[in-house]
């Protein structure tokens, strides 16, 4: 089966605004669960809305979505990736995918690449690949504190969330203290969170903790929050 690119037109007037074709990559995407795949999934839906066309590349397999208002095209063939590159306006990266990049070398498109951790984190040749690519590339670093740790300068651009789900409560009756809601990994700062509950407990602070999420790093913060008031609530979706 062959695919084309969807028709090119270029930049276009939408409403009496400027329409764009946004390639947006996202390395993890639904049905995986957490932040960056919710931030991905947020913002090609509200490009959409605003009239844009977007298409959303994954290295995600799972089923079509028929009723996003974006093109979803999961895992594509080199002659695929280059024909969406063909097509677009923009790149827009959800961190940067060196897997996802290279048609750059061959078709020069304006990109943005939106950098949620910290990129200096591990080492070997793929980390100082990416630091050194991402010179190339108009950088959005999530927080401050992602920004001081990029090679490059960056705008800091707060994540949004989805005020459907995250809304004030309808009452007072507040039962538990803290609570993490994200990938369970040691970029996100869990076991800061955990070993500060303990600190609290020497102290003879009580507060119970609940962690929400999954990631590969949540065994070893089960083991380190054993004993403490911490509870491990898995994945939560929205009704």
């Amino acid at each position: 089966m062959t695919h084309s690119a969807p028709n090119m037109r270029g930049f276009g007037i939408v409403h009496g605004r400027l329409r764009m074709n946004i390639l947006l990559t996202a390395h993890r995407f639904f049905p995986d669960v957490g932040g960056t795949e919710t931030a991905a999934e947020s913002m090609a839906q509200e490009f959409s809305k605003a009239g844009h066309k977007v298409v959303v590349i994954t290295q995600t397999p799972g089923e079509p979505l028929p009723m996003a208002l974006y093109e979803l095209v999961r895992r594509p063939s080199a002659r695929r990736l280059l024909q969406l590159y063909q097509w677009c306006d923009v790149v827009l990266q959800r961190t940067l995918a060196l897997r996802t990049s290279w048609p750059l070398l061959l078709i020069r498109k304006p990109w943005v690449v939106i950098h949620n951790d910290w990129m200096d984190r591990g080492s070997g040749l793929r980390v100082w690949l990416k630091q050194q690519v991402s010179q190339f590339a108009k950088n959005i670093a999530i927080s401050q504190a992602v920004a001081d740790r990029l090679h490059v300068p960056a705008t800091v651009i707060l994540n949004a969330y989805r005020s459907e789900v995250f809304r004030p409560p309808l009452g007072d009756n507040r039962s538990n203290d803290l609570i993490f809601v994200g990938r369970l990994i040691r970029g996100k700062g869990v076991g800061v969170l955990i070993d500060a509950v303990r600190e609290l407990e020497q102290r003879g602070v009580h507060r119970k903790l609940t962690i929400v999420g999954t990631g590969p790093d949540g065994a070893e913060f089960k083991r380190a929050a054993e004993g403490l008031p911490v509870t491990f609530a898995g994945v939560k979706r929205e009704p």
